[in-house]
């Protein structure tokens, strides 16, 4: 995953190196991490997330930790493959 840092606002669209479409991992952050972002195809952004971070310091950790996991267990199942 990549990204360019926002210069202001709450808002982030990373972008998945790989060239995967984030509807998947989207889905996958919803249903088994109880995270909510937006994939990319809404904003005409395939490959890009849309990650909002106006909370506080703790509650934006945890939802990077489970974007984290939620992002391990894609690539191990695209490895099984």
């Amino acid at each position: 995953m990549e990204w360019v840092e926002p210069e202001g606002g709450v808002v982030a669209f990373p972008r998945l190196k790989n060239g995967s479409n984030t509807e998947g991992l989207c889905r996958l952050l919803v249903t088994k991490y109880r995270t909510f972002t937006i994939p990319g195809y809404c904003f005409e952004m395939e490959r890009h997330l849309r990650i909002g971070f106006g909370g506080d310091a703790d509650e934006l950790s945890e939802g990077l930790g489970r974007l984290g996991l939620a992002m391990d267990e894609c690539a191990l199942q695209l490895r099984a493959q």
